[in-house]
C-alpha cells in the first residue's frame, strides 16, 4: 500500500474507531481491528467554476469538509496547467452520515475545473459512501 493510501486508511480507521468508544461489545480497538479488514471504496466527480472565483471554491470546499487543510505544496504548482490548489478532510457519508470518507479535491485554477476523489470503507450492506460523499462536496459547490 502506498504512504497515501496509508493515510487514508488510518485516517478513515480512526474516524470509525471514534465510534466505537460508547457502551456496547463493538469498542474502539475491536472497531479499528474490524474497520481494517474492509473494502476501501473509491469514487471520483468533477465540476467547472469560473476561474476567477477560485478562492470562493476553496472557501466552499472547506467548509463542505471536516478537519480541512490543504494539501502541502499544493499553492499553485503541480495543480492543473495552469496552477491551482488541493484540499482534502473528511466527510460524513452513508447512512445517517456515519461512515466517514476521505475526499481530496484539486482546483485547477486554468481549466475552471473542480477534481473530487472519495475514498471510504465499505461493509457486507453496500452503502456507496463514496460517491455519496463526492456527491456531497460537489453539491456544496454551487
Amino acid at each position: 500500500m502506498t504512504s497515501a493510501g496509508q493515510e487514508i486508511d488510518e485516517v478513515l480507521v480512526a474516524r470509525l474507531a471514534e465510534l466505537g468508544t460508547g457502551p456496547g461489545p463493538m469498542r474502539g480497538g475491536a472497531v479499528a481491528w474490524s474497520a481494517r479488514r474492509l473494502a476501501t471504496e473509491t469514487a471520483t466527480g468533477r465540476a467547472s467554476f469560473d476561474p476567477a472565483s477560485v478562492e470562493a471554491v476553496v472557501a466552499s470546499l472547506r467548509e463542505a469538509l471536516e478537519e480541512a487543510d490543504e494539501v502541502p505544496g499544493s499553492d499553485g504548482a503541480g495543480v492543473g496547467d495552469g496552477g491551482g490548489r488541493a484540499v482534502r478532510g473528511v466527510v460524513g457519508s452513508g447512512f445517517g452520515g456515519l461512515n466517514p470518507a476521505y475526499v481530496l479535491a484539486e482546483v485547477d485554477a486554468a481549466a475552471g475545473e473542480v477534481r473530487v476523489a472519495a475514498w471510504a470503507k465499505e461493509g457486507l450492506i453496500k452503502q456507496r459512501s463514496a460517491a455519496k460523499a463526492v456527491d456531497k462536496v460537489l453539491a456544496a459547490l454551487t
